[in-house]
């Protein structure tokens, strides 16, 4: 499992003098959503007023998807999002227009199932009311018998992720693109993207021009 992280993040609001000005890094809400816990896994709607991620005991049996609000310039306590709280879940990750959210679990595919030894990527829609749908799993064109984990998602749906092929095998990049009818096949991306190392914690821009 990765070593302990923070959320050592920097929000950067307002013209290029402001952004400018911020010339180090700095904690995000220190006591609220950076804490002696660990978290980790951090995405943000566009408007940057809500903010998913990742909360863990320091042994990782629990790992959790939480959701903070700010309002009037301050975070609220984080909460356990609607979908998570009762399996190993990680990795949430907004589309660009903020209606889905992918994440990775370890939760049976099945209701009643047995939780699952590896991560598959599921996700969740924005409701008419604002409020999550249930979680729907993405199927076997995304998912494999190994680990899926570390998406990012483009305008238009496109679906970047890390993935394994067998439970103990090294991460590569992947992606899928999306239709009418979900997703397709998934893609391995070719070298120097995809590498004999282990390859995750990357971030697709919306519009596709760049992968970091």
């Amino acid at each position: 499992m990765c070593p302990r992280i923070a959320l050592a993040l920097i929000l950067l609001f307002g013209n290029a003098t402001d952004v400018a000005a911020q010339s180090a890094p700095a904690l995000l809400a220190p006591g609220v959503i950076s804490t002696g816990d660990d978290e980790w896994g951090f995405t943000m709607t566009a408007e940057g007023n809500t903010v998913y991620f990742n909360k863990s005991d320091r042994g990782y049996k629990l790992q959790t998807i939480v959701e903070s609000t700010r309002a009037r310039g301050s975070w609220g306590t984080p909460r356990v999002a609607s979908f998570s709280g009762r399996y190993r879940d990680i990795d949430p990750a907004l589309s660009p227009d903020g209606r889905m959210l992918v994440f990775a679990s370890n939760r049976p595919r099945e209701s009643g199932g047995e939780t699952r030894k590896d991560f598959d990527l599921w996700a969740v829609d924005r409701l008419v009311d604002g409020r999550w749908s249930a979680p729907r799993h993405l199927g076997d064109k995304v998912n494999s018998a190994g680990s899926e984990t570390n998406s990012s998602i483009a305008t238009d749906g496109t679906l970047y992720f890390a993935g394994t092929t067998a439970p103990a095998g090294k991460r590569d990049l992947y992606r899928a693109r999306r239709s009418v009818d979900g997703y397709g096949m998934r893609e391995k991306l070719p070298a120097p993207i995809s590498t004999d190392d282990d390859d995750s914690n990357h971030f697709i821009a919306p519009d596709q021009s760049y992968l970091l």
